[in-house]
Formats: C-alpha cells, structure tokens, sequence
C-alpha cells in the first residue's frame, strides 16, 4: 500500500506487507512512520529541510530507506531486523539517530558539506556495511554492534567522536583531516573479535 505524507504531527501505520512511504514535504516536524512487517520503502523525496523531531521505523524484513536534502534534527530513523538499505544524504545530522537493526545492512550517510553533531550510528547484529563522509562532526558516535561489519569513514574536521568496533571481526578504514575521533576495537566486554583498523 502506498502511503503520502504531508502534514506534521501525524501517526501514519503500514501493513504487514510491501508498503510504499513518500515523504514530500518538509513540513512534517513531529511525524511518526511505522512500516511493520514487509518489505517497506520509505522516501524523503521533497527534502526534510524544516523538519524535525521524526521517527521511522521500518520494522521488519528488507526495508529500503532514503532521505535526500536537508537536515536532520532529533530525528530516529530504525531499520528493524532484515538486510535494509538505508541512504540519507544531508547537510546535517544533529542530536539524532539511525539505527540498522539486526541483518546484514547496508548503511550510507553523506552530503556536499554534511555536519553531523551529538549524533548516534548503530550498525546493529549482522555483517553490515557503512559508509560515511562528514565534513565536520562533534559528539559523533559510530557503532558496529556484533558481526563483521565493514566500516569507512571519511571525514574533516571531528571533536569528541568515537567508532566502535563491536563484536565480531570488523574492518575500519578512516581517512580525516583533523583529529578528535577515537577508534575503539573490541574487547572481551562486547565478545572479542580481531578487529582491522587503517
């Protein structure tokens, strides 16, 4: 079923089957999505420029989530468990989180001059792979979570940012202009995992 979503403050509940969730208008600040079961799409085809404090969450089975344009501010966004695909293109990501959920993932997160600040990634269970490119990012938190996850970061400019390897052997490769980003591998706390940092 397939679902237009234009006004602010609204509850808007999918199926359990395939639904399609369009988003084309920035002006939905407050707007909850949940997608249930099935293989759901959801789209922020018209920008979320103005909007803030969303929450999607796509539930189960093999989501696909895309944003495009605009910032991000106390925004959840939730894959649920399944392999998803979720690409967010911005210029900001703040007091925010994107949460992949359980299956092997497959995450993007950019933009032309994307800021992102107290902000949370977390891969979530599976081999999942993320890729991200900041131009500048404070209180910046990537977590792989369990499995062998593929983690590459770009980055500028970051201050008190970490990367968390999780369970699991991962591959972390970071390329950055400046400092303040700790890489933390793994440790017996979080099940251990011969963790490849570059």
């Amino acid at each position: 079923m397939a679902f237009i979503v234009k006004s602010a403050g609204l509850v808007t509940t999918g199926t359990t089957g395939a639904d399609l969730f369009s988003v084309n208008s920035g002006a939905v600040a407050g707007t909850t999505i949940l997608g249930l079961a099935g293989n759901d799409t959801v789209q922020f085809a018209g920008g979320v420029s103005t909007a803030t404090a969303l929450y999607v969450d796509a539930a189960g089975n093999q989501d696909v989530i895309t944003v495009s344009g605009g910032t991000l501010s106390s925004t959840s966004i939730m894959g649920g468990a399944g392999g998803d695909v979720i690409d967010v293109k911005l210029t900001g990501f703040n007091a925010s989180d994107l949460n992949g959920g359980d299956g092997n993932d497959t995450i993007t997160v950019s933009g032309a001059a994307l800021v992102a600040s107290a902000s949370t990634i977390t891969l979530g269970a599976g081999a999942d792979i993320f890729s991200g490119s900041f131009t500048s990012g404070t209180k910046l938190t990537v977590a792989a979570g369990s499995g062998a996850d593929t983690i590459t970061l770009g980055l500028g400019a970051m201050s008190a940012s970490t990367v968390f390897g999780g369970g699991g052997a991962d591959s972390i490769t970071v390329s950055a202009n400046g400092g303040g980003l700790l890489i933390n591998g793994d440790s017996t706390a979080d099940g251990g995992g011969a963790d490849t940092i570059t």
